[in-house]
């Protein structure tokens, strides 16, 4: 056997199972083939993909690199990793029901996709690009089962990060129809929203007894509590009652306020007041308790005899349309709200309650998944929160910088140095298309 069929072999191995069912596929005649379930003609594209010498040639004129060539560029690190192996001390680990090993070398395929990467009924092949055959996976397979969804959505990005993005942003900007029926009370209460083109849909709007607020509910089955999308009420007496009383109401025991420096909100948030003063909106008092930090405070609201606590946390560096520049303090604030979630609903609020509330909403979502090591599709989340809160997720910049701050995110309790490198090296390519945005 010549190097270049041991090659060959070499990328094909681990595909297992499905790549035997793809062979049979591509045995049948056409009309059986037409018979057979999308899964297996997907698998076939797949493993064709890999074996093709002809893909190759293709991949180099994308400017996208071989597993030759990544094997290259990696040999002196293969070497350090054979010459630490082979120390009296290096031994091979084993865990209960499972044996922990490590593969040398620096490369491995991922595993072919399924039929849940293709949505669509009508493609044959995946939404993404299909000239990202090699993506640069882990050498260490002791991969800890929270690491899973990390892995996934390296595998769906592959090496041209920006393609694929692109490609799910343009099925994600897609404009929802929505008739007038929809959200009748957006339009009896025009004098109550920012702004006159993000509607307020009826089915999941948050309602309360005093007044009226553009807010809405955001449930999901992976996740035990809701969210509310709300926006910073205009600053008039009862509308701001309107809005503490939806806090009252709902038990939101933190509120997260996505702002810039220069946005004006100090009038619906006394955080200058001392302790002793309390200001009154409407039939509500709001007094100030605490100062954690200088942008995470604590509140009484008072409508009755016993008072409701809540702590509004601020992050004031993200201007409107755009994005955090904290990032690391963001990824603090996110294990809070993962924190939070197994107990309290939490609401997120931004001026338009759309764009930034949002944005912070999807990549809340993401982190908690990420942390209980649950699968998913992050364009799928996106067109969620989309049909539930119309013009949300504001532009394409904000799209990317939810991967960004998900990844940043899983790179605090990530043990596997290969993966944490991969991680790593994703996040400074899409930070390269943040600053191109």
């Amino acid at each position: 056997m010549n190097k270049k069929e041991n090659k060959s072999r070499t990328i094909v191995k681990g595909v297992g199972k499905s790549s035997e069912e793809a062979r049979k596929y591509e045995s049948n005649s056409e009309d059986e083939r037409k018979q057979q379930p999308k899964k297996l003609k997907i698998l076939s594209l797949f493993r064709n993909s890999q074996e093709s010498s002809e893909d190759d040639k293709r991949m180099k004129k994308l400017n996208i690199r071989t597993v030759k060539e990544l094997d290259k560029e990696t040999k002196k690190k293969t070497v350090r990793k054979t010459a630490a192996a082979k120390r009296p001390n290096a031994k091979e680990e084993k865990t209960k029901g499972a044996s922990t090993y490590t593969v040398l070398s620096t490369y491995t395929q991922m595993q072919p996709p399924t039929e849940n990467d293709f949505e669509d009924e009508n493609m044959n092949v995946s939404p993404c690009p299909t000239n990202i055959n090699v993506v640069p996976a882990v050498a260490a397979i002791n991969i800890n089962p929270t690491h899973a969804p990390i892995l996934n959505l390296l595998y769906k990005l592959g090496l041209e990060h920006s393609e694929v993005m692109k490609e799910q942003w343009k099925r994600i900007d897609t404009k929802i129809e929505i008739k007038a029926s929809d959200c009748q009370a957006y339009n009896e209460n025009k004098n109550w929203n920012q702004e006159k083109d993000k509607e307020c849909l009826d089915i999941n709007r948050v309602k309360i007894n005093d007044g009226y607020v553009h807010a809405s509910y955001f449930e999901t089955k992976e996740i035990p509590r809701k969210f509310i999308l709300s926006q910073i009420p205009i600053e008039e007496s009862k509308k701001i009652a309107a809005f503490w009383s939806m806090i009252y109401q709902e038990n939101l025991k933190t509120v997260y306020v996505l702002c810039s420096a220069d946005e004006k909100i100090s009038g619906i948030f006394p955080i200058s007041n001392s302790g002793a003063d309390s200001v009154k909106f409407g039939n509500l008092q709001v007094r100030k308790i605490e100062d954690f930090s200088e942008d995470l405070h604590c509140f009484d609201i008072y409508k009755s005899d016993s008072p409701f606590r809540t702590k509004i946390q601020f992050l004031n560096d993200w201007p409107e349309n755009g994005v955090a520049k904290n990032t690391k303090k963001l990824v603090t604030v996110l294990t809070n709200v993962v924190d939070d979630l197994q107990q309290n609903n939490i609401a997120i609020v931004s001026r338009r309650g759309t764009g930034r509330a949002a944005t912070f909403l999807a990549i809340s979502y993401g982190c908690y998944l990420t942390k209980n090591g649950t699968n998913f599709n992050l364009k799928k989340i996106c067109r969620a929160i989309r049909k539930q809160r119309p013009g949300a997720i504001s532009n394409y910049l904000q799209f990317v910088f939810i991967y960004s701050m998900i990844f940043q995110f899983s790179l605090q309790n990530m043990t596997d140095l290969e993966l944490k490198t991969r991680t790593q090296k994703t996040i400074q390519d899409i930070d390269l298309i943040l600053k191109n945005e």
